[in-house]
């Protein structure tokens, strides 16, 4: 199971020590070295995640179970490069209020997750967050996750590494800014804007969804869309 510490500025930070592929340009933001999670060229009418991992100069990508030891720190961060804890994601927006469980956040992204529930758990703990259960529907009575396809079913798509990263990354930033609130995963079959929109539409039909995060709106289609 990998678990994932928030990133604010770049993307998704890993607790795994596992090498990046030697083809990624390896970029640096700050003091911050970083790659593509979903790398690849731009697909007409495909979006593509914006999440980046980062990694040491050479694309290594960064071991951060060290960062669980200690005291967590509850201002902002005072430098950039991160990883930050949720407490700096908070501070560094002005953040105080929790939200509640009857808020409902809704993410749609693409392709299955299969370690969503497990991944955004360790998140939580090691942030002081309060838990996540899971929930077939809403409202609930403590903050909950629910995770379904586009179609609103529970028969999930087929997962992709990159788009994973993209999950970890919404759901440990929902988790982050509002951590009593619940959370509602739609998940496309694919990063085609048909089924993207498809995803899209369960998302706002849903009942109680207060918000809803589509996470591939800033993605760079190729043929301009």
């Amino acid at each position: 199971m990998k678990s994932t510490v928030a990133l604010a500025a770049l993307g998704a930070a890993l607790f795994l020590g596992a090498s990046a592929s030697s083809a990624q340009v390896v970029e640096r933001s700050g003091r911050s070295f970083h790659i593509r999670a979903c790398d690849g060229p731009d697909v007409a009418s495909m979006a593509r995640c914006h999440a980046h991992i980062v990694t040491d100069r050479t694309g290594r990508l960064l071991p951060m179970v060290a960062r669980f030891r200690g005291a967590r720190p509850a201002a902002a961060a005072a430098v950039s490069g991160g990883p930050y804890w949720a407490s700096q994601i908070r501070g560094a927006y002005g953040i105080t209020g929790s939200g509640a469980p009857g808020t409902v956040v809704a993410i749609v992204d693409a392709y299955g997750y299969p370690n969503a529930a497990s991944d955004v758990a360790t998140y939580r703990s090691g942030n002081g967050l309060p838990a996540l259960a899971s929930c077939a529907s809403f409202p609930a009575a403590t903050p909950c996750l629910r995770i379904v396809n586009e179609t609103g079913g529970s028969n999930l798509p087929r997962s992709n590494a990159g788009w994973d990263e993209e999950q970890a990354l919404d759901l440990d930033m929902v988790s982050a800014v509002c951590p009593s609130c619940s959370i509602l995963l739609v998940e496309a079959s694919s990063a085609n804007f048909r089924d993207l929109g498809t995803a899209e539409n369960t998302a706002a039909r849903s009942s109680m969804v207060m918000r809803y995060l589509p996470a591939f709106l800033d993605a760079a289609a190729a043929d301009g869309s």
